[in-house]
């Protein structure tokens, strides 16, 4: 089968632990509340 180029390779170009290795701090459960509510609030 075909891989379909248009598919982001996620894993390639990201590695989870180094995104939270810098944004940990910032992923609060407020803040996702607050992200949550903004997006169902404009979607």
């Amino acid at each position: 089968m075909a891989q379909d180029k248009s598919i982001f390779d996620f894993e390639a170009v990201f590695e989870p632990k180094d995104y939270l290795y810098f944004y940990e701090d910032a992923l609060t459960k407020e803040r996702t509340k607050k992200q949550i509510e903004f997006l169902v609030k404009e979607l």
